[in-house]
């Protein structure tokens, strides 16, 4: 399902945003102060007169937090809860031709302890490739293959990929035979490692944590609250001048 999917909810998430940031924001009678105009060009193209109040990236800093995450995801292999999630993860199940099931899944982490983890990875890119190639033999192209396409009956094109890929992959597995599939595992515990290392990260976070619960701010977050409550039961406060709702459609 992921190797279908995946990619098909990955693009209408981007398509999403790029709808989004092309539609017009209207002038709201209540909102004098709204800012008006499409969103991508207000970003790239500010109006004059608009102040820029980017606080420019001290690079040193940068350099300092990504050297502290060289071993992220790897680090997570070592601590308690990785123990709790894969409590069968030892090397007396590489001798054990009983459990395949759970030597794939070492497999895959084995591959992890190596390499990091990608955080855009959701399927080994063996096990990817090799989904590929077999729906490429029933004559189905992944790369091109889009939420809208159907095919000869009106069907959704996605859901015979997934039908299609859903039966090999079973037949594959009962098989026995390499190549091993598997997903990747969930890189869980991501705070406890960065406490567990310490260094950047770690004072960046505790810093974040102090800010948050200091007084000053937690008033100010506060108050940032209450407006939003404001407006969520205040629903006229969301129409235009033109009377249409904050979409756009006519009310």
């Amino acid at each position: 399902m992921l190797v279908v999917y995946m990619p098909i909810v990955r693009d209408a998430v981007h398509a999403y945003a790029e709808l989004w940031n092309h539609h017009k924001i209207r002038k709201q009678p209540n909102r004098p102060n709204a800012v008006t105009g499409l969103p991508v060009i207000l970003y790239h193209y500010p109006p004059s007169g608009v102040d820029s109040y980017e606080v420019l990236v001290d690079r040193e800093y940068i350099s300092q937090i990504e050297d502290s995450l060289q071993e992220w995801g790897m680090l997570y292999f070592l601590t308690p809860l990785f123990n709790t999630t894969y409590p069968l993860f030892n090397t007396t199940l590489l001798f054990n031709t009983t459990l395949l099931f759970n030597i794939h899944s070492i497999r895959t982490i084995s591959i992890l302890l190596n390499s990091g983890v990608d955080i855009d990875e959701y399927v080994p890119k063996e096990t990817k490739d090799w989904c590929i190639a077999q729906l490429g033999i029933h004559g189905i192209d992944l790369s091109t293959l889009s939420g809208g396409d159907t095919i000869w009956d009106s069907s959704r094109a996605h859901i015979q990929a997934y039908h299609c890929l859903r039966d090999i992959v079973r037949r594959h597995i009962e098989s026995g035979v390499a190549p091993f599939l598997s997903e990747s595992p969930k890189p869980l515990g991501g705070y406890q490692a960065v406490e567990a290392q310490g260094g950047v990260l770690s004072t960046l976070l505790q810093e974040n944590a102090e800010f948050v619960r200091s007084q000053e701010n937690a008033v100010f977050i506060q108050n940032v609250e209450q407006l939003l409550v404001g407006e969520r039961e205040n629903i006229g406060l969301f129409e235009d001048g033109e009377g249409n709702d904050w979409d756009g459609r006519g009310v």
